[in-house]
């Protein structure tokens, strides 16, 4: 993979993962948290959306051949759930934790998925993902100074 390759999929993912939107729905879900918990959220975020990724990127095809799901169906629900999420914001209801929970609970879903990985990054992962062929031609992702 050369250098403008590796640019290429940057702006993709950059444009797909929409930072500004997530910052936005960020903010106004942890607009009544102090700092420590805003960094403590944004850190589990992070660590998910990695986790998320890297799983259907490496196993997101025989996951959805498993339980019989098209992608279509897949941008269907997270559509639906990301269309929910935004009413809510709009309407000005605040996504409350339960007064037993922390706000790290939020931190999968609905910031990890699907306001940050939705369907088009999810396909953009599982094409990826059916194009690799063995574990050691794709040690690029993970590890860039490796080149096949």
């Amino acid at each position: 993979m050369t250098l403008s390759d590796c640019f290429a999929l940057f702006v993709k993912f950059f444009f797909l993962l929409t930072p500004p939107f997530v910052m936005s729905a960020f903010l106004s879900v942890t607009k009544d948290n102090t700092i420590q918990e805003r960094n403590t959220l944004a850190i589990w975020i992070t660590l998910w959306i990695l986790i998320i990724s890297g799983v259907l990127l490496f196993f997101g095809g025989f996951i959805f051949k498993i339980f019989g799901i098209t992608l279509d169906a897949f941008r269907i629900g997270t559509g639906a759930l990301l269309f929910l999420t935004a009413v809510s914001l709009v309407r000005g209801d605040s996504i409350r934790v339960p007064s037993g929970d922390s706000v790290q609970s939020l931190a999968v879903v609905p910031m990890a998925i699907p306001i940050t990985l939705g369907p088009a990054s999810i396909g953009v992962l599982m094409v990826y993902g059916g194009e690799l062929k063995p574990v050691w031609d794709s040690s690029w992702l993970i590890f860039p100074s490796v080149q096949p």
